[in-house]
């Protein structure tokens, strides 16, 4: 009776440890890589020495593993179209607050429409 408790333990040992390693395995994934998500944008007009200018902010938090990001702002007036963009290396559940300014002559006046892309590199 006693032998049998012990395989019965050595099975439930063995069971549990080839669970948590298919579990591993399986969800691994996404948790591998960064996964940064935005969590907050704020658009503003500033006049800094009287030129007009748009300051975007973006807050990002990384829910991935530590490594790059690429964060991209894209601005689109009719046909003409904007873009920067910029490479960090975030920690893993970090949060990072960024901006870009788009100082280019006459954007203020187009009212341009503002998207942004954020993704592993």
């Amino acid at each position: 009776m006693k032998a049998n408790k012990n395989y019965l333990k050595i099975f439930i040992l063995l069971a549990t440890t080839v669970g948590l390693f298919y579990l591993s395995r399986t969800y691994a994934g996404d948790r591998n890589n960064p996964a940064p998500v935005i969590t907050h944008t704020n658009i503003t007009v500033i006049n800094d020495n009287n030129i007009p200018q748009i300051k975007t902010e973006i807050e990002i938090k990384n829910n991935g593993k530590k490594g790059f990001i690429v964060l991209e702002a894209k601005a689109v007036a009719g046909e003409e179209t904007w873009e920067q963009s910029i490479n960090l290396l975030m920690k893993s559940r970090k949060k990072h607050s960024l901006h870009f300014l788009f100082d280019e002559r006459d954007i203020v006046n187009k009212n341009p429409e503002f998207s942004f892309y954020v993704y592993p590199f």
